[in-house]
């Protein structure tokens, strides 16, 4: 049955907080006396002093003040009367309920004492163990003999046929003997053939490796001129800088000069400015003012260009100059070239290593007493005996002899058992029959189904299984890696470095236990015995009972009405468990109250866990936790306390005496 949830019940004893519940309660009494002198006092004042002027006559009536007094005095008297009956109705209360606890460790105690019958079981087993170990004595060699007769009815061989099965295991076995020699024979040519290969494989790997260090070092060399490269392009990209920047200065140079030039053409230009438009001078300083303005615009923009290409040599300095990354490329290039040569030649080194031990080891195998050779003289040696043994087969077959000696199991057994191995043997034999019979009828339908079930489930459980196998695989891995770990190993170490202790300090108390069992199987034989001999009896008188009911019908109609009983209850759990689905479904359907108690549930628990974690990081939780410790054990204290104050009120003569009028009281009810 599956638990599909958990209640707790918090049990607050009812004389928890006795004391102070009863202070509690008395508390106003006192305070209600004075609260009621202290209004009237007041009220008579208001009254008297607002009043006395006008009507002094219905001021000086002390009638209501006094009908008021007397019934704040009627109230207390009648709260303390209460109180004082609430008190004793506690203290009985707390009686009855030690006498309960009292009752309970009465009921502990009688089971107690009546744990030692138990012990009575173990001489009923032993009994019961002796009975066993009889019938099986009696029943030893029964099933050798039954299964030897058995074989001799239905296995019986003449001695012809003996003879040809002789004849035929001798045949096998000169067959195997040949075939031992072919195969050792290909075998061996097989080997010197492997060892041709094998000092071929030497050469060839001999020649790689030559041909692998060759190109190691042909990379080697290539690493260095790009090396060189790499400081060559470095110092042409220094002096590329450089000249840029002289070209700079010339070009700013060269731009002042134009602008010089410039100036003095305008000069020039507006001194003729007076002159006639077609005057040869004007022309002239005109023609001179443009070459200045163009040489001035071609000085400015190859500045510019320049001023450009500078500002990027020097942003990208010297390793970002083309011919520097370039040669970097390449020597980068060369570098790994290297690292492969030389990973080549490791791996041709190792090859003639491995060829020259294949080599080495195929020459230890055709070596004259290796394991090898060792092997096939057992070959040969096992090969002859299973000959030999087939010929001397073969012999005793031909003069007739038989190869068991002695008697057999049924010559063994007795005249009865000899009957009763008979009648098993016949009846095999016809239950053999059955047995035919039986599975033609049951296979006959049995494939279908099974090849139904198949075609239908295998299709639909072969990925679920596939995923299920590949999840068992990851837990699998992960339990290997948990359990690999450095401080795991350590923890099974101590726990496998503690099982000498712990297995002998168990087989002392298994020693003891059961040396304590054997004097109180001892000790309760008589009573055992008495007690098979009421078993005995109930038994019978019982099976009397039975059959007395089955004659008068009673024992069908019980069975009918416990069968009925039966059908209405098992209705009843499918309407339980049909509403418990239904409260389900409603309680997890979308907003339904199982996710809104879940959603709490997860928030209460993650406040949990991040009070818990404050607390322990700041160590406020190790205090917190010994307080809760101590208190507990105060409480406990406190518990225990009034436990056996209860007792004490419960074994005490008055309470006794209260109970008797308690039930002469409910007897007047009833």
């Amino acid at each position: 049955m599956a638990v599909v949830g958990s209640a707790e019940i918090v049990v607050r004893a009812i004389t928890t907080g006795f004391k102070d519940d009863v202070k509690r309660g008395l508390a106003g009494i006192d305070g209600l006396g004075d609260g009621a002198g202290s209004d009237l006092g007041s009220s008579f004042s208001r009254g008297f002093s607002r009043g006395f002027g006008q009507n002094a006559a219905k001021l000086l009536d002390v009638g209501p003040v006094l009908a008021n007094a007397q019934a704040a005095a009627a109230s207390f008297a009648s709260l303390q009367r209460q109180s004082f009956v609430l008190a004793g109705a506690i203290t009985a209360l707390a009686g009855v309920i030690g006498s309960l606890i009292g009752g309970i460790g009465l009921l502990i105690t009688i089971v107690g004492a009546a744990t030692p019958v138990l012990v009575g079981f173990i001489n009923i087993f032993g009994a019961l163990g002796a009975s066993i170990a009889v019938v099986k004595t009696a029943f030893s060699g029964i099933g050798d003999a039954i299964e030897e007769q058995t074989k001799a009815g239905t296995a019986a061989v003449d001695n012809a046929d003996a003879i040809a099965d002789a004849e035929l295991r001798v045949a096998d076995a000169e067959y195997a003997l040949l075939q031992v020699v072919k195969q050792q024979a290909t075998e061996l040519a097989n080997l010197i053939e492997r060892r041709n290969d094998a000092a071929n494989a030497v050469v060839d790997a001999n020649i790689a490796s030559e041909k692998a260090e060759r190109t190691y070092q042909n990379s080697i060399k290539n690493t260095q001129d790009a090396l060189e490269d790499v400081t060559k392009a470095r110092e042409e990209a220094k002096e590329a800088i450089q000249q840029l920047r002289f070209e700079l200065e010339g070009g700013v140079i060269s731009e002042k000069k134009a602008r010089l030039e410039f100036e003095r053409a305008r000069e020039s230009l507006q001194r003729v400015q007076d002159l006639p438009p077609n005057s040869r001078a004007r022309r002239e300083a005109e023609l001179a003012f443009a070459e200045a303005d163009l040489n001035l615009r071609r000085a400015i923009d190859k500045t510019g260009d320049l001023r450009k290409k500078t500002n990027q040599a020097n942003k990208e300095g010297i390793d970002g100059s083309a011919k520097v990354v370039s040669a970097e490329d390449k020597l980068r290039k060369a570098k790994e070239d290297q690292i492969d040569a030389e990973v080549g030649a490791a791996r041709a080194v190792r090859s003639v290593v491995e060829a020259k031990k294949e080599l080495q080891k195929i020459d230890e195998d055709l070596a004259s007493g290796s394991e090898r050779e060792l092997r096939n003289l057992r070959e040969l040696e096992l090969a002859q005996r299973a000959v030999d043994q087939a010929t001397r087969d073969l012999a005793k077959a031909r003069k007739g002899l038989n190869s068991t000696a002695g008697p057999s199991e049924y010559d063994k057994l007795g005249p009865n058992a000899k009957a009763f191995v008979d009648y098993v043997v016949d009846l095999k034999k016809e239950l053999a029959e059955l047995k035919s019979l039986l599975q033609e009828a049951f296979f006959e339908k049995f494939t279908d189904a099974a090849k139904l079930l198949t075609d239908t489930y295998l299709p639909v459980l072969t990925p679920l299984l596939e995923e299920l196998a590949s999840a068992l695989g990851t837990v699998a891995e992960n339990f290997a890696k948990a359990f690999t770990k450095p401080e795991r190993v350590e923890d099974i170490k101590t726990i496998f470095d503690g099982f000498d202790t712990l297995a002998l300090n168990y087989g002392a108390a298994l020693t003891s236990i059961a040396e304590a069992f054997t004097i109180l199987g001892a000790e309760f034989t008589p009573f055992a015995i008495e007690f098979s001999q009421y078993v005995k009896d109930l038994a019978a008188a019982q099976l009397e009972s039975l059959e007395t009911a089955r004659e008068t019908g009673s024992l069908q109609a019980a069975f009918e009405t416990a069968t009925e009983v039966m059908y209405s209850l098992f209705r009843s759990i499918g309407n339980v468990l049909g509403g418990f689905g239904n409260t389900i479904k409603a309680t997890f359907s979308e907003g339904g109250g199982g996710w809104y108690f879940l959603d709490w549930l997860e928030t209460v628990t993650e406040k949990w866990e991040q009070f818990t974690k404050r607390g322990d990081a700041d160590g406020s939780l190790d205090k917190y936790m010994l307080g809760l410790s101590v208190n507990f054990t105060k409480v406990l204290t406190t518990i225990g306390l009034i436990v056996k104050g209860m007792m004490d009120i419960a074994a005490s003569e008055g309470f006794g005496m209260f109970m008797d009028d308690i039930n002469e009281s409910v007897r007047i009810f009833n």
